[in-house]
């Protein structure tokens, strides 16, 4: 299974915009986070209480984790989950268009502010060699205290009886998926906490107006090294993306991430609409890189 994974480390860095220009916050009348409204439009607001569950990733890269792999994945959720404590606040998190998200490695997420994937790479004595956000949550606060409660659970020993894989005597690479839902949680997810969750609801999705370009890394292409990728886009109201908060949620070798995100930078969208207003949303692109022969 391939960990090359290693500029993940930076997305909760990426999201640095927005923070300092979501709800409360003093954005600018200009912020492609804030909606651009016809004359007496309003954009469509939904606000609820939702449920914050853990559940098992069903997948890793390439690789589509089993029931039994999955089983594994939500002890360690558990044990997570039994050393978390619910921050005070979910803090200044953007309002955007939302929709159920179909990314890669994990089930549908409705609100980014908690969705989020998180990778445990677990050493053959069941203690945490590293935890790194795959995808961070656009909440700080649910991040950090993600982070402590799986620094907790492992400096207390819980991982140490969960099962291995059959054999398998190196490193376990496990995904920890977040997600908030709209009904009570299913068999296989655990409930975490309660958040007051906002979206816009979009009468049009953000659309690709003109496509950015994309090159194969030269490296790459000589070593005859292929690539999945996916990025999670923040689309902003101006249609372009707001790339401190644009996520790389797949890749399989580091050297496609300039392209990709050189790509999804110069890509032009329709921004997506709610009630006569352009709205800030998430677009998902997928890229599929094979070698040139």
């Amino acid at each position: 299974m391939s960990r090359r994974y290693d500029d993940v480390r930076r997305v909760i860095a990426l999201a640095s915009l927005v923070f300092s220009a979501g709800v409360g916050a003093q954005a600018p009348a200009t912020s492609p986070l804030q909606p651009v409204c016809a004359d007496g439009a309003t954009p469509k607001l939904q606000e609820a209480e939702y449920p914050v569950v853990l559940r098992a990733g069903t997948a890793w890269n390439r690789h589509e984790y089993s029931a039994e792999e999955r089983t594994r994945i939500l002890f360690h959720a558990d044990a997570i989950r039994q050393h978390f404590t619910p921050p005070p606040s979910l803090g200044q998190v953007p309002v955007i268009a939302e929709s159920w998200i179909p990314a890669w490695g994990g089930a549908p997420s409705l609100h980014s502010a908690v969705s989020a994937k998180l990778v445990l790479v677990m050493r053959p004595n069941g203690h945490v060699r590293t935890s790194i956000w795959q995808m961070a949550p656009f909440s700080l606060p649910l991040a950090t205290a993600v982070m402590d409660a799986v620094a907790a659970a492992d400096k207390a020993g819980d991982f140490e009886g969960i099962p291995r894989a059959g054999e398998a005597r190196g490193d376990d690479t496990l995904v920890v998926q977040l997600r908030s839902v709209t009904a009570a949680p299913g068999s296989d997810e655990l409930p975490l906490m309660r958040a007051r969750l906002a979206r816009y609801v979009a009468d049009e999705p953000a659309r690709i107006t003109k496509a950015g370009g994309i090159y194969y890394p030269d490296g790459a292409d000589y070593s005859n090294v292929e690539n999945k990728g996916e990025i999670i886009a923040l689309v902003g109201s101006n249609g372009k993306a707001v790339m401190s908060g644009t996520q790389v949620s797949r890749i399989e070798w580091r050297d496609f991430i300039n392209t990709m995100r050189g790509a999804v930078e110069s890509t032009v969208y329709q921004p997506a609409r709610s009630g006569g207003c352009a709205v800030p949303s998430l677009f998902v692109h997928n890229f599929d890189f094979s070698v040139r022969r």
